[in-house]
């Protein structure tokens, strides 16, 4: 299930259903490399196991592996799984 997201406040934090193996944020991205602005697209999914993958396309090329994201929006995931901690990394 996919939602736009146009600002903060329109974030429903309540837990998902517990059908739900996995939680998913899409966002566009700005992103400097070699002092070079590029546009771009990341995808952060967490599952309820606690596995995440973070992906990243840049000017609408192929998507690659980012880094290893743990901080805000894995929280988010967790809150939204309802996952009291977030796991430790497998």
């Amino acid at each position: 299930m996919l939602r736009p997201l146009t600002s903060i406040d329109d974030l429903d934090l309540s837990p998902v259903p517990l059908c739900w193996r996995a939680v998913g944020l899409l966002v566009d991205v700005g992103v400097t490399r070699s002092e070079t602005a590029l546009d771009g697209r990341m995808l952060h999914l967490v599952g309820r196991d606690g596995r995440h993958v973070t992906r990243l396309s840049l000017e609408g090329g192929p998507p690659f592996s980012a880094f290893d994201s743990q901080g805000p929006l894995y929280d988010l995931c967790c809150r939204l799984l309802g996952l009291s901690d977030p796991p430790h990394r497998p």
